[in-house]
Order: structure tokens, then C-alpha cells, then sequence
């Protein structure tokens, strides 16, 4: 009913994959997955995607961001890529004092910090998601490495 209404309809569909937000990825024209860079986040998206490829084609229409939470992160996109089988789309580059600020503040960072790189690649991610035409961050085959035996994958 909101695509008749509305040209563009986002929904934050939270971090349970339940049988309501399955429907609406399952729906969706463009999806974020957006994860950071540690074990137990690349743990879930592993097992999202798992149930996303066995319910629909969500996975297929998915941006992959990493949001460098981390001042130091120690797995990097391409670590991410190899791993979990995924092309990463975008990184939102770690911006605490920033992100810190417009958390107090109620603020989107674009807004209070518009020039700063995180603002930036946030500009880049919306340019992406509504840019139907761009080559999307489909799956690669999967290939077993470290991080795959950490989060738990088969051979």
C-alpha cells in the first residue's frame, strides 16, 4: 500500500529475520545488509543469509556495507568478501566523535557533520539503494578460509 503512496518506502526490518521481515525483504527492490567488522555480527549475516537464499531472492537485490564501528577494526572487507562469499558495496569509515555527537544530539550526521567521510559513503549508500539500474553486491561462490571455519560454515 506505501509503494502507491510514497516513491520511495524504506523500512528498517531490525536484526531478526522473523517470517514479517522476510516478507518485506522478499518485497523489496534494493536491501542494506549492513554488518560490522566482528565475529559475532559476521555470524548472523552468515546465518541471514543462509535463510534468505532457502526463502526468496533478497540476498541477490542486497548492498553490502561494513560500518567501521571500530577505531581498529581486525577484519577487514576484503576478509568479509572471501569468507562469507559477498562482494561489500560500501564502508561507512569510523567516525566516533561524530556519530557520538549525533547520537546526543538526535541528529543525523549528515546533517551535523556534512563533510565528514562517514557522512559521505551515507550519501553514497542512499545514491545506491535508489539507483535500481546499479550492478548490485550479488553473492560470489563461497570458498572456505579462516573466518569460515570461525563461523561455523561446512566445506
Amino acid at each position: 500500500a506505501l509503494r502507491g503512496v510514497y516513491g520511495t518506502v524504506i523500512v528498517d526490518a531490525g536484526s531478526t529475520l522473523d517470517l514479517r521481515a522476510l516478507s518485506v525483504l522478499n518485497h523489496a527492490d534494493r536491501v542494506a545488509m549492513v554488518v560490522t567488522p566482528d565475529i559475532p555480527a559476521l555470524r548472523l549475516l552468515h546465518s541471514a543469509l543462509q535463510v534468505m537464499s532457502e526463502t526468496g531472492d533478497a540476498a541477490e537485490r542486497a548492498v553490502f556495507v561494513v560500518n567501521n564501528v571500530y577505531a581498529k577494526p581486525t577484519i577487514g572487507p576484503e576478509q568479509i568478501e572471501e569468507h562469507l562469499g559477498i562482494k561489500v558495496g560500501l564502508e561507512v569509515p569510523f567516525d566516533g566523535e561524530n556519530f557520538l555527537r549525533a547520537i546526543n544530539e538526535g541528529q543525523p550526521i549528515i546533517s551535523l557533520a556534512r563533510r565528514s567521510a562517514a557522512a559521505a559513503a551515507i550519501k553514497r549508500l542512499t545514491d545506491l539503494l535508489a539507483d535500481t539500474g546499479a550492478e548490485s553486491a550479488v553473492l560470489r561462490p563461497r570458498r572456505r578460509g579462516l573466518l569460515g571455519g570461525l563461523l561455523g560454515r561446512g566445506q
